[in-house]
């Protein structure tokens, strides 16, 4: 499900004006969400890109008639690494010679478009295309993040032209023919255009945490954020610090920074359930490879495998009908006990102590060293909700030896339900896009190699014995 927020700057850098697009309008989705733009593409028989929900929509209708499937979560095929892989015939039947990059490029088209329709509903006159833009990327590898954030910076910019270039064709739910997209890609390519609208690209953490700093209130915290996606887990530690205002100007000053050595990705998260729950379902339900219907009854089983979670998570208890009539019934406490589960629980734990073994003793030691300190941890993203999950950011944990104390975080930042309630009920899932779209008031290029002062030491930040607020 992608997201994008749009930001005005306050003149004064004390105030965002603030609108999470809705995406789902022009995408012709409102029915499944408002905000969140299914990120699914399809190619059809006849050569055509279909996007978002029509794209699930056409499959359902091609795998009825024994044909190919649509290819769901456009992001992963950046965090997985095979991004300039081929792309399997079952996805492209014309046999186009695609490669992910491909569908990643031609999503990202389909995303400008639905971005540059849904801007007139909240911005006031007319906005130009080249507004400036950030975007959110997993916590890869350093080599990896630099690769795809290069690749997806120019994806972007090109976007930006295809998505004007083929306007009428998205605006009449028409699709987009593979050849002509392709060779207007590629003609693109030829002209070496530079794309200057598209800024930096940041990491899922640290737009979390750019929504939860507030410019309104004083904050001297360290915070885990714990991102939980649909691809990957994404955490990172951050010293947050906004200042008193200054007597004289009404400033306030923000040190913010996230720690060095704190961000890591893994690759257990919101997928990792899908697959575990969809192979239990087909296990509780006796299907397997010989069943004659196997693989249209997997597949449908697979569109409908996050609606199944979400109500087994919500209600505790799920009944499941599959494509061939069978029914199965999954309590959520057996499916917790699975011990694939289990593991899912625990490689997140081990990540969130591994973070903070990785960083300076010396953030161990600050919340130590007071005992009205603690780990602030943040859940967001679309398994912020699970139930063991949550108790994870209630427990302490050990580190280097060591019980560390740890509180989770507000669900909701304080200054967001008091200046944006309508935008309450949807931040797990938009915090990384309302965050990284904000005045940066935390940076990733200036990292902290540890907090001031010793165990006693007075409240303040610095990288050395100079710096510092």
């Amino acid at each position: 499900m992608s997201k994008a927020t749009y930001v005005v700057d306050s003149e004064y850098g004390d105030e965002d004006e603030i609108s999470v697009l809705r995406l789902g309008v022009p995408g012709d989705q409102q029915q499944i969400d408002e905000y969140m733009l299914v990120s699914s593409i399809f190619i059809d028989l006849d050569g055509r890109f279909y996007f978002g929900q029509e794209a699930r929509d056409r499959s359902v209708e091609s795998t009825d008639a024994g044909g190919h499937a649509c290819v769901d979560n456009i992001k992963r095929w950046l965090s997985e690494g095979n991004i300039f892989a081929p792309v399997e015939t079952d996805a492209d039947p014309g046999e186009h010679g695609l490669k992910y990059s491909d569908l990643v490029l031609a999503y990202l088209t389909f995303l400008t478009w639905t971005i540059n329709e849904a801007l007139p509903e909240v911005v006031n006159g007319e906005v130009p295309a080249n507004f400036s833009r950030r975007f959110a990327l997993p916590n890869l590898s350093r080599a990896g993040n630099y690769n795809v954030s290069d690749l997806l910076a120019k994806s972007l910019g090109k976007a930006q032209v295809l998505s004007d270039t083929f306007r009428s064709d998205l605006q009449g739910s028409m699709g987009i023919d593979v050849g002509q997209f392709m060779d207007a890609a590629r003609r693109l390519d030829e002209r070496g255009l530079r794309y200057g609208w598209i800024k930096e690209s940041l990491s899922e953490p640290v737009g979390v945490a750019g929504s939860i700093v507030s410019w309104q209130n004083t904050i001297n915290s360290l915070v885990l954020v714990v991102d939980i996606g649909a691809g990957t887990t994404d955490l990172s530690l951050y010293r947050l610090l906004v200042g008193k205002p200054d007597p004289d100007t009404g400033v306030r000053r923000s040190q913010s920074r996230e720690a060095s050595n704190a961000a890591r990705a893994i690759t257990d998260a919101g997928n990792y359930l899908d697959k575990l729950l969809l192979a239990y379902l087909l296990s509780k339900g006796e299907i397997s490879l010989e069943h004659p219907n196997w693989m249209n009854i997997r597949h449908d089983l697979n569109r409908k495998i996050r609606d199944f979670k979400e109500r087994l998570f919500n209600d505790q208890y799920l009944f499941a009908v599959l494509r061939d009539g069978t029914e199965i019934e999954v309590t959520l406490q057996e499916f917790l006990a699975l011990e694939g589960v289990k593991e899912f629980t625990a490689a997140i734990e081990h990540a969130m102590i591994g973070v903070m073994e990785s960083v300076d003793s010396t953030f161990v030691d600050w919340v130590r060293s007071d005992a009205t300190r603690f780990l602030t941890v943040i859940l967001t993203g679309g398994g912020a909700s699970l139930p063991m999950i949550q108790q994870l950011a209630e427990k302490n944990i050990t580190v280097h030896g060591k019980d560390l104390r740890v509180e989770r975080g507000k669900p909701i930042p304080p200054w967001l339900e008091k200046d944006y309630p309508d935008l309450v009920d949807i931040y797990p899932r938009i915090a990384v896009s309302l965050g990284g779209a904000r005045k940066q008031l935390i940076t990733e290029g200036d990292a902290l190699d540890s907090t001031a002062g010793g165990s006693h030491g007075s409240r303040t930040l610095e990288r050395n014995q100079t710096s510092g607020l």
